[in-house]
């Protein structure tokens, strides 16, 4: 959570009690790093954020997940089981956003 925020000062200014939230966040950046945070957290998010800026990767990603829970159906395995046996997986959309926008954009030109 600490990294979740731009630390622009906004969530400061709309506060109605006035906490001053960028000043807190900034304390729990300094306690991870004081803390040495696990590097198999920091991989995941660096893999993560690559993911999210390629738009190969996030399409691969996405039918990699479409295709998961084809195999898997909505309960995952391992350690995650307990997290699924509450809880149902939502099915995917037939289309992708970027599909269909694309499909609007060609309706467009006609």
């Amino acid at each position: 959570l600490p990294h979740a925020s731009s630390l622009c000062g906004s969530c400061k200014q709309v506060c109605p009690v006035d906490i001053d939230l960028p000043r807190m966040l900034l304390d729990l950046r300094y306690d991870l790093v004081k803390e040495k945070v696990d590097n198999k957290w920091q991989l995941g998010l660096k893999g993560w954020a690559m993911g999210m800026q390629s738009p190969a990767l996030y399409g691969f990603g996405a039918r990699s997940a479409r295709f998961g829970k084809m195999l898997i159906g909505d309960n995952l395995p391992s350690v995650f089981g307990g997290w699924t046996k509450y809880r149902d997986f939502t099915d995917f959309a037939p289309k992708t956003f970027h599909q269909m926008w694309q499909e609007r954009q060609k309706g467009k030109l006609q």
